[in-house]
């Protein structure tokens, strides 16, 4: 990647696109803002969910999977909606290989060290094609009625799958620290098998070896919901990292 970039392709390429704010979606807006559709427009790859919290997306190489609760993961049509997401055209910026085993703790810290080696007050999208002993996903049933927050929605409606020795791709996301107020900084993980038939948000694994490829991103750009009427009444001052860890821990 050049050090000197034109605005324009800062742009065209080098933007992380985000539906909406992870807080809104902490405090029970789950109503889809964006289609499937124009999400294809904002990026090639990453990781979101759908309208009503119902499973976990993926997306790689402009195709979006949608991981649903009963343990399947099926195409996404262009209809339909997500209320959050994060995705970017990928690059190639940096390449690495990855050499295990890695748990799901060793795995982040090494996409960690790579990160603050080139910037750390950067975005980071990385696409891992791996080969796992054993990975935990989950997945979430869907909330169509009441106003539960995200943590109290999980508490009954996660769903969790594991696999032993698969093969897939990791999405891995890295928001820098100063992203605390709209989305989680760090590494956010999202795994689809190479048969496309099985994947999820990860809760953990086990990588045998894996090959990286990550892209950094210097612009930023987010798309807020204008019709839904629990966004507007949000109090999003609200600090909601107690309950954002609580969904993300095992």
């Amino acid at each position: 990647m050049t050090e000197r970039q034109t605005v324009a392709q800062i742009r065209d390429r080098e933007t992380l696109n985000q539906v909406s704010i992870l807080q809104s979606l902490s405090q029970g807006d789950f109503l889809g803002s964006v289609t499937v559709g124009e999400l294809r427009t904002l990026g090639d790859t990453g990781i979101g969910t759908f309208d009503g919290l119902e499973g976990e997306l993926v997306m790689i190489g402009g195709d979006v999977f949608q991981c649903r609760a009963d343990g399947l993961t099926v195409a996404a049509t262009d209809a339909m909606t997500v209320p959050f997401a994060d995705v970017t055209f990928m690059d190639a910026d940096y390449i690495f290989e990855l050499e295990g085993p890695l748990t799901f703790e060793g795995l982040c810290a090494e996409l960690g060290n790579e990160a603050r080696s080139y910037n750390p007050n950067l975005f980071y999208m990385a696409t891992i094609d791996c080969q796992l002993a054993e990975i935990t996903v989950r997945s979430a049933l869907p909330r169509w009625s009441g106003s539960s927050t995200l943590a109290e929605h999980m508490v009954t409606a996660q769903k969790t799958f594991s696999r032993t020795e698969v093969a897939g791709t990791i999405v891995a996301l890295y928001c820098p620290p100063f992203m605390s107020s709209i989305n989680l900084p760090g590494w956010h993980l999202h795994f689809i098998s190479e048969d496309r038939s099985f994947g999820g948000h990860i809760l953990d694994l086990r990588l045998d070896r894996g090959f990286v490829t990550m892209d950094q991103t210097r612009g930023f750009s987010m798309i807020l919901p204008d019709a839904s009427t629990t966004y507007a009444n949000l109090d999003l001052t609200k600090d909601q990292s107690a309950d954002l860890k609580k969904v993300e821990s095992k």
